[in-house]
């Protein structure tokens, strides 16, 4: 990376505007940033830094100091650097958040930070052409994420390789050995090796879970084995079986020996049971034959005892036979009989019942009446009878049939005249609603311009709606930020107290802490002397006689006396920082909430907001009114055309109308004519009909009972005849044929009683013929009892031996199936055992596990092999600036810290006549701190910039710590700085050492200005 050009503002103690054109500053590749201590060379840095990271250099530094206190809160504060790097040269612009002069009025308003990106060409660097290039991003959000890309550095590794801040110079040397790992992680970003050893660490977890898994599956296994019924009363040791681990083959083996027995217990048993079953079976069938003997014999009996009485009812069954013969003799005749008697009793009940005569066959009914009366034959006189009715009927259907066209004419006469009466109504309201929409048709424009005038009005009023939105919007903000306003003074004048305590505290500590340091120091010689031993030369003159050493007053202090009271300084200027901190934010807070109040009272916005509220439900209302006036004149023009449609349509029909009345009133005279003529004398066409029907229903009367007469007539004649036959052929009288004849119930007895007499004698008959009782004689003896008592006996012995076998089967099985899952199990135990191992190894290796000899993680490893590149390059520097007395070499820890390997020592090469000597960093004098520093920095930026793929950083500015060397060591280090510059690197010192300015002619001089603040001046070129 290569500084352009740095242009900054109102930052730290500069309150004007000032350019370093660091083209020519670093022409000569080392310039000097000079000036009095604590006028503000630091704060160049820190515009450096801020500008690409919105952040000053020093990590115990307040952000707040960017901006100046020296500026007036109308001049704006930034930071403009240009810079190089191999991707294209850059400038970024930052501003920081601050408080700006209102315009108008008191007070300030917070003004944000920002930033912007732009990519330049080399041209518009030369022609000082800073707004040509194209921006890259902007907002310090999105600049800080591409400038990340680009610069390929965290803001804690370009403080440790590029620029090297005030206070921690000498950090990376003095560092613990684990503040030293946590540094050196950020610098060289470890993460992806702390990943992969921590992905390690949860997949060798995940592999001893499944292990654990695996071998809790083994021992349920085992422990369901014995839990089989009745395995422990057996078996007593099962109850101490477990595996010790996957490999352990014991439990396996003392299970597959008991399983053995087990089913060797549980075959014997099934031989036990077949062989008792075979018994039970056998006196099973025993019994069973003797209850069957039992059973057959008392069948026998029965059949031989019902054959017998059969026998004696056979006299009785003879006798019905009979009966049933003669009855079916005579069962002919009798019922020819009762059929002519039947015949004869329709006939004379036909003949009562003949109607009254009509005029057409008057002299046909006299006929068969007096036939009835004298006693003759009837079918005849009947038939003509008959034959005069039919014709007279067919004369009346004739005419009937010939009435109903005109008939349906006169049924409709009613009809028709009032449906004329209503055509003539309708065409008289037809005619009202035609004036009727002619009227409202007249009034349509008057009501248009009426809704049209108040359509606009509301409109107008709707309108407003937008501005009293805003408006009342502003004002509900302003309330919410009035409202804040007053809880946040509050705690402002909280933050002030608090503030001016911790500012009291700080002061009195900070007194204490200058008094102790130079008690301290006038207790210089007192102190050494304290460490003076017998034998042992002297550190100042080399003598071993020490005749008066210096002695302690009772104001002398220690080191560790002055340790203590800055130690006790540190929480203190922490506790007045964050006080510092807490009231800036808030008084930012509280400029930024005035600014946006302004001056109105919350009264008076809250009376505004009501106002504006009133005024805007008015306008919506309006808004409102307005879409319905707009809907009405919408109805209203389609309603008028739908008029207009109407009245067209009622036209036409009114002339449609007159038609159809006069067409029916003419039809109906007509028709009403034609049916007068044709009733005669009758009231009406359908009188004259009814009176025809009627007619013809009288005839059809008269008929139908002259042809039953008739029909009846032939019937009782037909059976009188037969009837005589019959008893001619049974050669019977009447009466011997009605004395032997059997009513239907009688019959059916007798022929059921012979019948079944017949079914039991052959069923008795059949049953005894049967094989079963061919060889019994009646005299056998079955024992029953006995056979069921053996049966018992051998069931109960069966039943033993079954329940036993089935509870050694189920022993055996469930054995056998338990036996196999726990083998199962252990195979899978074993497997996963087996997959387990690689992954738990290499994550123990790789985080420092019982397994790791070195017992360092895979992170730190790989930073202990840059830390010893670091070393190997910081000692070249090295032996230039001490002239080879100094080696700087890596250890491993002792004591509490944790063993990273990261540990510093320096070996004095030439300490005495001892020879070589390892001593602590911290032992060192401020000029070799300060040069064995710089030789880590310089190292430190070798190494980052070959790790980031070999990043070239050709400015290095190293901020203080010249002034602790000797002329020889100074001219000793700037020899090795030029070293450097000669290999292409441009080296910035900041220092307020007066000898550095006869060295260095390029530089930048730092003066205080008279009434607070400072300036700058650069000298370059000359």
């Amino acid at each position: 990376m290569q500084f352009r050009y740095l242009t900054f503002s109102a930052l730290g103690p500069f309150p004007g505007t000032h350019t370093i054109d660091f083209d020519e500053l670093t022409a000569g590749k080392l310039f000097l940033f000079d000036g009095p201590t604590g006028s503000g060379k630091s704060s160049i840095i820190d515009a450096i830094v801020f500008a690409l990271y919105g952040r000053v250099a020093g990590e115990e530094s307040d952000d707040s100091r960017i901006r100046s206190a020296h500026a007036d809160d109308s001049t704006p504060s930034y930071a403009d650097l240009v810079f190089t790097i191999p991707s294209g040269i850059y400038r970024v612009r930052r501003t920081p958040a601050w408080n700006r002069q209102k315009k108008r009025g008191e007070g300030t308003t917070r003004e944000n930070a920002h930033a912007t990106l732009w990519r330049l060409s080399e041209a518009a660097v030369d022609a000082h052409e800073w707004d040509a290039g194209d921006v890259l991003a902007s907002g310090a959000r999105d600049v800080g994420i591409e400038l990340s890309r680009l610069l390929a550095l965290t803001r804690e590794q370009f403080v440790q390789t590029v620029v090297l801040p005030q206070g921690e110079f000498a950090q990376f040397l003095r560092l613990s050995s684990t503040d030293r790992s946590a540094l050196l992680e950020t610098l060289f970003d470890t993460t992806d090796y702390r990943t992969f050893a921590q992905s390690l660490d949860k997949q060798a977890k995940a592999a001893r879970e499944k292990v654990d898994a695996a071998g809790a599956v083994a021992t349920r296994a085992l422990q369901s084995w014995c839990d089989i019924d009745g395995l422990a009363s057996d078996f007593p040791d099962t109850g101490a079986l477990e595996f010790i681990d996957a490999e352990d083959s014991a439990p396996l083996e003392v299970m597959a020996s008991i399983d053995a027995q087990l089913t060797a217990r549980a075959e014997a048993a099934e031989a036990k049971a077949g062989d008792l079953k075979k018994r039970f079976d056998d006196l099973t069938a025993a019994r069973i034959a003797e209850e069957e003997l039992a059973k057959t014999l008392a069948e026998r009996a029965s059949l031989i005892t019902r054959r017998e009485e059969l026998v004696a009812r056979s006299e009785e069954m003879d006798a019905k036979r009979a009966r049933i013969d003669v009855h079916e003799k005579v069962a002919t005749s009798v019922d020819r009989l009762a059929t002519a008697s039947l015949a004869q009793d329709a006939l004379e009940a036909s003949a009562a019942q003949l109607p009254d005569g009509v005029a057409p066959v008057e002299a046909e009914r006299a006929a068969l009446a007096d036939a009835i009366d004298d006693g003759r034959d009837l079918a005849d006189t009947a038939q003509a009878l008959v034959s005069a009715a039919d014709g007279a009927i067919s004369e009346i259907t004739a005419r009937v049939g010939s009435l109903a066209n005109t008939l349906t004419i006169e049924e409709s006469l009613g009809a028709r005249a009032k449906s004329l009466d209503d055509l003539d109504r309708s065409a008289t309201e037809l005619a009202d609603d035609i004036a009727g929409v002619t009227s409202e048709l007249e009034a349509f424009p008057a009501r248009i311009e009426a809704l049209d005038g108040d359509i606009t009005t509301a409109r107008e009023q709707g309108d407003a709606i937008p501005t009293l939105e805003a408006e009342l919007a502003k004002l509900t903000e302003q309330a919410e930020q009035s409202a804040k306003l007053d809880t946040l003074r509050a705690k402002l004048e909280e933050a002030e107290k608090a503030g001016r305590l911790a500012l009291d505290r700080h002061k009195k500590q900070f007194d204490r802490v200058a008094e102790v340091t130079a008690a301290w120091r006038r207790s210089t010689a007192a102190n050494l002397a304290a460490t003076l031993d017998e034998q042992e030369p002297c550190p100042v003159c080399g003598s071993l006689d020490h005749p008066a050493p210096a002695q302690p007053t009772d104001d002398s202090a220690s080191l560790a006396d002055v340790q203590a009271t800055e130690a006790a300084l540190t929480p203190l200027a922490l506790e007045l920082n964050e006080a510092n901190a807490r009231h800036q934010k808030l008084q930012g807070q509280h400029e930024e909430l005035s600014r946006q109040v302004g001056d109105a009272s919350g009264k008076d916005l809250e009376e505004s907001m009501a106002s504006a509220a009133e005024k805007l439900a008015a306008a919506k209302e309006a808004k409102a009114r307005e879409a319905s006036l707009t809907t009405t004149r919408a109805k209203l023009t389609a309603a008028n055309s739908a008029k207009q449609e109407e009245l067209s349509a009622k036209r036409a029909e009114q002339s449609s109308l007159a038609e159809r009345i006069k067409n029916a009133r003419e039809s109906l005279a007509r028709d009403e004519e034609a049916v007068a003529k044709l009733r005669g004398d009758f009231d009406s066409v359908s009188a004259l009909r009814d009176a025809l029907v009627s007619q013809r229903a009288d005839l059809r009367g008269l008929r139908d009972s002259a042809d039953v007469i008739a029909e009846r007539a032939r019937q009782a004649l037909a059976t009188r005849e037969a009837a005589e036959e019959a008893l001619a052929a049974a050669g019977v009288s009447r009466s011997e044929a009605l004395s032997a004849h059997l009513d239907a119930d009688t019959l059916a007895g007798l022929k059921q009683a012979v019948d079944q007499y017949g079914k039991d004698v052959a069923a008795v008959h059949a049953q005894l013929a049967h094989e079963r009782f061919e060889a019994l004689t009646g005299e056998e003896k079955p024992d029953v009892g006995s056979a069921r008592e053996k049966e018992t006996a051998a069931a109960d012995a069966y039943r033993a031996a079954a329940a036993e076998h089935t509870l050694a089967k189920s022993c055996a099985e469930r054995s056998v199936r338990f036996l196999q899952r726990t083998r199962d199990a252990v195979a899978g135990w074993k497997a996963t055992v087996d997959d387990a191992g690689p992954v738990v190894r290499l994550a123990g290796l790789a985080n420092a596990e019982n397994i790791s000899l070195s017992k360092i993680r895979l992170s730190t490893w790989v930073l202990l092999r840059r830390f010893e590149q670091i070393v190997e390059r910081a000692n070249e520097h090295l032996r230039e600036f001490s002239f080879g007395r100094y080696e700087l070499a890596r250890t491993d820890e002792s004591g509490s810290e944790r063993k990273t390997g990261l540990g510093l020592e320096i070996i004095h090469h030439d300490a005495g006549p001892h020879g070589e000597h390892r001593r602590s960093p911290r032992t060192l004098s401020g000029g070799e701190t300060f040069y064995t520093s710089l030789a880590l920095a310089l190292a430190l930026s070798e190494v980052v910039q070959a790790e980031h793929g070999g990043i070239r950083m050709e400015t290095l500015i190293i901020d203080e710590g010249f002034g602790a060397l000797s002329s020889e060591y100074l001219q000793s280090i700037m020899d090795t700085l030029g070293q450097l510059r000669t290999g292409g690197r441009t080296v910035g010192i900041v220092s307020h050492v007066d000898e550095l300015k006869s060295m260095i002619s390029d530089r930048v001089s730092v003066r205080p200005l008279e009434g607070g603040g400072s300036t700058l001046k650069v000298v370059a070129g000359s």
